[in-house]
Order: structure tokens, then sequence, then C-alpha cells
């Protein structure tokens, strides 16, 4: 009896972070790009799920979302010995964010030290 208890505490708790998850637009999106990247793969293979990735890094507006893609990308692109893309793929996502955190600084003003 104990046993069935525990998997029903596990059961709610997971059912928990579900929705927790599912609330939210960017939790639920990068959620979403981790579970298309491995069913890509399985099902379409790797070559498949990197346009599938790129595609979707065109498309995407929203910068956690597109550093989440951008990221998976590039690990696509090393597994599949694309080294040089992956670079330029890692290298754009440094080079936006500190883009990104340089407005939001000129934004915000100068830091008092």
């Amino acid at each position: 009896m104990q046993d069935f208890m525990d998997l029903m505490e596990q059961y709610i708790v997971l059912t928990e972070q579900f929705q927790h998850i599912s609330a939210d637009g960017e939790r639920a999106a990068g959620f979403a790009v981790f579970q298309l990247k491995d069913l890509c793969q399985e099902t379409k293979g790797s070559d498949e799920a990197i346009k599938l990735f790129k595609n979707l890094l065109k498309k995407t507006e929203n910068n956690t979302i597109q550093n989440l893609i951008s990221l998976q990308l590039a690990e696509m692109l090393k597994d599949r010995g694309r080294r040089d893309e992956a670079i330029q793929v890692l290298t754009q996502v440094v080079l936006d964010n500190c883009k990104r955190l340089g407005a939001h600084e000129a934004q915000e003003g100068p830091k008092s030290k």
C-alpha cells in the first residue's frame, strides 16, 4: 500500500510541475524545444531536425526561446560533425545577447560603484 501512496505522490508532483510549465509560455515553449529535438532526431533523423530548428529560429522573436533553439541547434550540428556551423550559431548567440545586454544597460544608465 505504501508503494501505491508513494507512486500517487510522485504523480501529483509531476502533474503540478507540468501545470507550472504549461502556465508560462516561455517554459512551455522551452520544454517543447527539448521534446521536439528528441522526437525529430528519432523519427526524421538529425539532418531534418537541423532544418526544422533553423526554420524555427527564423520564425521565433522571443529572445529566451531563440537562445534555447540556438543552443540545441549548435549541439545537433556539433554531433553531426558540422563544427564550423555550430561555432557560427554559438557566436551569434553571444553577439545577440551582448547587444541586448548593452541596449538594456544603456536604458538603465550607468551603474554606480
